[in-house]
């Protein structure tokens, strides 16, 4: 499995573009913390997911990991 972005990077893109969809949908009750949660809970069930390359498995659920955590101090 080749991944593509830093877990930084990843973080920062996926809460830019939940932002970008909240702000597009005129979502004006939803805060940032509540988007952050549901980006957070999309990440969990990613990690969830079934994988078929059980050797790039535990390297996936490690990076997907670390984007959470980044995702939390954004």
């Amino acid at each position: 499995m080749k991944l593509l972005a830093t877990p930084k990077a990843q973080a920062k893109f996926m809460l830019k573009h939940a932002l970008a969809v909240v702000k597009e949908m005129e979502l004006n009750g939803l805060t940032r913390d509540r988007v952050k949660e549901s980006v957070a809970l999309a990440i969990d069930r990613i990690i969830a997911a079934p994988v078929q390359d059980k050797a790039g498995e535990q390297q996936a659920v490690k990076y997907w990991t670390r984007v959470k955590k980044y995702l939390k101090d954004l």
